[in-house]
């Protein structure tokens, strides 16, 4: 799928409909007997029209389908958890190589904000691909001077992070397990390369700051990918420095410049 793609749901007639500047896909969500739900892509650009909009012309595997739906935010997949499968709600997160945690978009920054720091965790552990992660905090100026509104949502990113390196050291001790039996090999231990903390010109709506971290079992997470973490700031600093975080290959950090 091209990038830059956004995503409406269309209650009403059953359809999802993903849309970039040029192209559309169209996806119907109709019953399937013994399945619960059947998806089957009804539109694309520059292909022929079906006879109905709701009459699929080519089932989707569940593979793409992981692709597809692999695009939603988190809190998007939970409001389609009813009728997705409970295997493709759990894959999904799998095809994220990016998040951004991003107080630019309204809405966004709403729900990041409200986001328990348990739930963050567990989807960090279900995007066992991450490679990059973005922290976009909130800037405004007051009295001509621009002030950023440090530390917004850095727990939630800090919570992503580490049910991330957890989530894909498990899935890679039982690769190891597998492949042990089979002769094959196994995925690198790591995919996570960058962290990001930057900011934009928004004003947010106060994060639920008496949320505390949670009390992360067993040692310190070791980043094995790790090479570079931009616009560290003295919050996430301290912060990373409180829960030992071990990165090997780390060759650049840049600090915000106030």
């Amino acid at each position: 799928m091209p990038s830059y793609w956004y995503w409406r749901h269309v209650a009403e007639d059953g359809v999802w409909r993903w849309r970039s500047v040029r192209h559309e896909v169209r996806i119907a969500v109709v019953p399937a007997a013994h399945e619960g739900w059947s998806y089957g892509l009804t539109h694309e650009s520059g292909q022929p029209p079906t006879t109905h909009d709701k009459q699929p012309w080519h089932r989707l595997s569940r593979d793409e389908l992981v692709c597809i739906f692999g695009y939603l935010y988190p809190w998007e997949l939970e409001r389609l958890e009813a009728s997705l499968r409970t295997p493709l709600f759990l894959l999904a997160p799998a095809h994220y190589s990016h998040l951004s945690i991003d107080a630019s978009d309204a809405e966004a920054a709403r729900q990041w904000a409200h986001m328990r720091p348990s739930a963050a965790v567990q989807w960090g552990s279900r995007a066992v691909n991450l490679r990059t992660i973005t922290q976009k905090q909130s800037r405004r100026s007051i009295y001509g001077r621009s002030l950023v509104y440090s530390g917004w949502c850095i727990e939630k990113m800090v919570c992503l992070v580490e049910g991330h390196v957890r989530g894909r050291a498990a899935m890679i001790e039982r690769q190891q397990r597998a492949a042990g039996a089979a002769g094959g090999q196994p995925q690198q231990e790591g995919s996570l390369e960058q962290i990001t903390v930057t900011d934009v010109d928004r004003l947010v709506e106060k994060e639920d700051r008496q949320l505390q971290l949670p009390r992360f079992v067993g040692p310190p997470i070791t980043f094995h990918s790790l090479t570079s973490i931009i616009g560290l700031d003295g919050h996430s600093s301290d912060l990373f420095d409180e829960l030992k975080w071990r990165m090997p290959r780390l060759e650049e950090v840049q600090f915000r410049s106030w």
